[in-house]
C-alpha cells in the first residue's frame, strides 16, 4: 500500500543538503524556532477534515498527531493524495501516513502559511469507524436521571390531588 513519489516540480530543496529526512514530531514542528526551517523532515500522523484544492495537480492534506491537538497543512501532488482513501472526523479515524518533505516555518510560495510540501507519503495503515461507546458512568447517570424526573413527577401529581 506504500508508495513512495517523487519531489512535486518547483519543491523548495533543503537547506541542510542532506537525503536523509530529520525524524520529528508534528508538536515539535509546531513550536519550532526556525531551526527545522527549510529542512527535509520525516513525520507520521492521520490524515484529517476535507482536501483541499490547490495548483492544478497538488492539493493541501491536514495531518494530525495522533493524541494531541497539533496539525500541520501537508502540500502534495494529487497522486500522493490519491493513497490516502479515509480522512478523520467525528466518529472516524483517518488513515495514519509518514510524511517526508521540506519544513517551511513560513511558506514564501504559500504567502507565510507554514506548510510541509512532501517529497514522499506512505500510508502506514488504514482509517476506521470508531462507533462510540457509552461509558457506565453515563449509563448510571442517565437513569438516576430518568428517576428523578419520575419521582418528581409522582410527587407533583400527588400534591396537586391534595389540593384539589
Amino acid at each position: 500500500m506504500s508508495k513512495h513519489l517523487a519531489a512535486p516540480a518547483g519543491a523548495l530543496t533543503p537547506s541542510n543538503n542532506a537525503n536523509v529526512p530529520t525524524a520529528t514530531t508534528i508538536a515539535a514542528l509546531d513550536k519550532s524556532s526556525g531551526t527545522l526551517n527549510n529542512h527535509l523532515v520525516s513525520f507520521s500522523g492521520e490524515a484529517i477534515g476535507d482536501v483541499v484544492n490547490a495548483e492544478p495537480g497538488y492539493k493541501w492534506v491536514t495531518v494530525a498527531d495522533t493524541g494531541d491537538n497539533n496539525a500541520i497543512s501537508v502540500y502534495m501532488t494529487d497522486q500522493e493524495v490519491a493513497q490516502i482513501h479515509d480522512f478523520g472526523f467525528y466518529g472516524q479515524s483517518g488513515d495514519l501516513i509518514t510524511v517526508d518533505g521540506i519544513f517551511n516555518l513560513s511558506c514564501r510560495q504559500h504567502d507565510g502559511l507554514t506548510d510541509v510540501h512532501a517529497t514522499t507519503v506512505s500510508v502506514s495503515s488504514v482509517g476506521h469507524a470508531d462507533p462510540a461507546v457509552p461509558s457506565m458512568t453515563m449509563l448510571v447517570l442517565a437513569l438516576a436521571l430518568i428517576l428523578v424526573a419520575i419521582l418528581i413527577g409522582v410527587v407533583h401529581h400527588l400534591l396537586r390531588e391534595r389540593n384539589m
